[in-house]
């Protein structure tokens, strides 16, 4: 269970394909409500407002999802929060003669859906994978499927997906050059992953840089990079934004090392930051990304090249009796 304006959330994106409109969509929603006699999960606002989430024998709030009017970057979209009722083990152990309603507590997603362009709607759901959003995911096929029987929700990352190829580019940028445009920058590549050509893990943390013999490995031995966990500076939002982003469409925002200037943290800024990040800032890595002229296959093969050019140089420094001779 997670929230967009929780303490700690992540996301994941999807698309619904099919003849549905945000205010079809929204008709569906508002049709299904939560109900507390019956235990059944439902449809209402993202209103942070007593909320009573985690809080056992009480009913959602009694609201309905909002369409958002478009704001700078951010695209006009449906707001809804699916609230539904978890069975607590210390409840039950508590009140082992109680109604079910003493016995469970309100469990709460969020989901952002906008048009995507395309015929259909992007989504941003409050979760970090499918699994642990099957609620929200069931509940919303219902909905879609009273509208359109043809229509059909997909995990597949949406307008947030891109190549995993960005981590590398990512890393190579955050040595040479920060400045991503915009009034952005690359603050810094605080953590990634790499995985070499037999698949083996290693997680790159407290700073990325090419002086740490770990990360030239996992470039000489390139399979793939990522996740990784960046740091951005904004000079329009007047923000630094902390997030992991998987090449999914899936990111988390992290919430204690993301600073906006002149605000307090909370919930509302919670919501913002992770709409910035989803409206804003990583659209703006995957556009540079692609417009960056001098990244490519032999720029690409140049710095794997270096890497492992970096690592023998290094151990034929650091063990001579090796003899390891530059003809080698």
């Amino acid at each position: 269970m997670t929230i967009f304006s929780a303490s700690r959330s992540s996301a994941i994106a999807a698309t619904i394909f099919g003849d549905v409109s945000l205010e079809q969509l929204r008709g569906a929603l508002i049709a299904r409500k939560p109900s507390h006699a019956e235990l059944e999960g439902g449809w209402a606002s993202a209103d942070d407002a007593q909320t009573n989430i985690n809080i056992r024998n009480v009913a959602p709030p009694a609201s309905d999802p909002e369409i958002l009017p478009a704001a700078g970057t951010y695209p006009r979209r449906l707001s809804a929060r699916y609230y539904y009722f978890r069975s607590n083990r210390q409840l039950r152990n508590a009140f082992p003669d109680g109604t079910p309603q003493e016995q469970h507590v309100i469990g709460a997603f969020d989901m952002l859906a906008w048009e995507n362009g395309a015929g259909g709607l992007a989504l941003l759901l409050s979760s970090r994978s499918a699994a642990a959003a099957g609620k929200l995911i069931k509940a919303l096929r219902d909905a879609v499927d009273s509208v359109d029987e043809t229509a059909h929700v997909e995990i597949d990352g949406g307008p947030l997906a891109f190549s995993p190829d960005l981590f590398f580019w990512l890393v190579v940028r955050a040595r040479d050059d920060r400045n991503l445009g915009g009034g952005t920058w690359l603050d810094a590549v605080l953590a990634v992953n790499g995985h070499d050509n037999s698949n083996r893990a290693t997680l790159l943390s407290d700073g990325v840089d090419f002086n740490r013999p770990a990360l030239l490995v996992s470039v000489a031995e390139i399979e793939q990079l990522g996740p990784i966990r960046i740091s951005l500076r904004d000079q329009t939002l007047n923000a630094r934004v902390s997030a992991d982003v998987w090449a999914t469409g899936v990111f988390s925002v992290r919430k204690g090392q993301t600073v906006y200037s002149d605000q307090v943290d909370s919930p509302e800024l919670r919501l913002q930051s992770i709409q910035d990040f989803a409206f804003t800032l990583l659209p703006k890595l995957v556009v540079e990304y692609a417009a960056d002229a001098d990244w490519g296959d032999s720029k690409r093969q140049a710095e794997i090249l270096s890497a492992a050019a970096a690592i023998i140089e290094r151990y034929r420094d650091m063990y001579p009796q090796l003899g390891i001779s530059e003809g080698r």
